[in-house]
């Protein structure tokens, strides 16, 4: 059961040792479509070795409730757009310094562990704002329908 998890886990991310993509780093929705079905059938035989007789569940689980996730929010050009965004609002916030602390990288190009992170902090600072609208304690209020 490990080897399928680190097999499935390798399809997704990508492995940096052997220097391959994974289906994170799908430049458009058509590609990681079919790099999902591309491995799917290999998923559906790990499972059903794991669990003769049992139906094949990952692969229904992935494409329902994760496929669209990621084409949403992890596709290589949405984590350029984000990490140029957070890089373009580091640089124009007036009263903090440009970070210079090792491992960080003002670049485009990021590993998609950094991508999540400034999603992560993108999407935490969105909420707050959106309270803080609610709230009419921030630069934005709700508008009037």
């Amino acid at each position: 059961m490990n080897d399928m998890k680190m097999e499935v886990l390798k399809d997704i991310f990508g492995s940096d040792k052997e220097r391959e993509k994974g289906i994170v780093d799908s430049i458009s929705a058509d590609e990681l479509v079919a790099k999902v079905l591309s491995v799917a059938d290999k998923w559906e035989r790990s499972e059903k070795g794991i669990y003769p007789g049992k139906e094949p569940q990952f692969v229904h689980y992935f494409r329902d409730c994760i496929e669209e996730d990621m084409k949403e929010g992890m596709l290589l050009s949405t984590r350029r757009k984000l990490v140029s965004r957070t890089n373009s609002s580091i640089i124009m916030h007036k009263n903090e310094k440009i970070n210079t602390s090792p491992g960080y990288r003002p670049h485009v190009k990021c590993t998609w562990t950094e991508a999540l992170v400034l999603y992560r902090n993108l999407v935490e600072e969105l909420n707050r704002d959106k309270q803080r609208a609610v709230l009419k304690k921030g630069s934005f209020v709700l508008a009037d329908r």
